[in-house]
């Protein structure tokens, strides 16, 4: 099969472990959706934790897509594309299942319930966007873009395992401190801080 040398790491290579890292995550989000039910946690902490889980699962999905179309595929050779090509058709046909995910992503998830300047949830119905509606559904997305980056590694075995390499030897010489812009013993006050602030003005416009 095709693939690049280990050193220096190409801009496909690169790609290639966006893709992986991207599929990882999203097994990562459906494992503790169906995971959650399991512990006996509260229907109103479980069910924010779904939305917002779900959410950003579609994002990932969108994520990788884009990468795929914008930076994988363009970094192909022709004859890299078409022994791709036989498979991703037959993969993105049934992506395309879900043809709203990226307007959802968009309109829902990203873009504060808007579409055309418009609120979705007074001119429109989130019962309408085709994309997955339900566990089996994420459940079935997902294994497709598991799927794809199953045949990406498989066309290009060791361009994720490069990139790994280099990044566990940047990450382990590292040195570099984090740093926090909000110290943990001022963030209370910060928040009472501010809160005064706020009294304050709303004395003077009551006046």
């Amino acid at each position: 099969m095709f693939d690049r040398q280990p050193s220096p790491i190409s801009y496909l290579d690169e790609s290639i472990h966006i893709l992986n890292v991207i599929n990882d995550k999203l097994n990562d989000y459906f494992e503790a959706l169906t995971k959650l039910a399991l512990y006996k946690v509260p229907l109103d902490v479980v069910s924010p934790l779904h939305q917002l889980t779900y959410e950003h699962g579609v994002i990932l999905i969108n994520s990788y897509l884009d990468e795929l179309h914008n930076y994988f595929n363009p970094s192909l050779s022709n004859q890299e594309s078409k022994a791709f090509n036989s498979y991703y058709k037959l993969i993105k046909k049934e992506i395309n299942r879900f043809s709203d995910i990226k307007n959802y992503r968009n309109n829902v998830c990203a873009h504060n319930l808007r579409n055309d300047d418009r609120s979705v949830y007074l001119y429109g119905n989130l019962r309408k966007y085709k994309v997955p509606q339900n566990i089996a559904e994420f459940k079935f997305a997902k294994d497709c873009i598991n799927l794809m980056t199953q045949v990406v590694n498989m066309i290009f075995p060791i361009s994720c395992s490069n990139v790994k390499a280099v990044l566990d030897t940047r990450i382990k010489n590292d040195k570099t401190p984090y740093i926090t812009s909000l110290p943990k013993d001022k963030l209370e006050t910060l928040t009472s801080d501010l809160l005064n602030k706020l009294r304050i003005i709303e004395r003077k416009n009551k006046q």
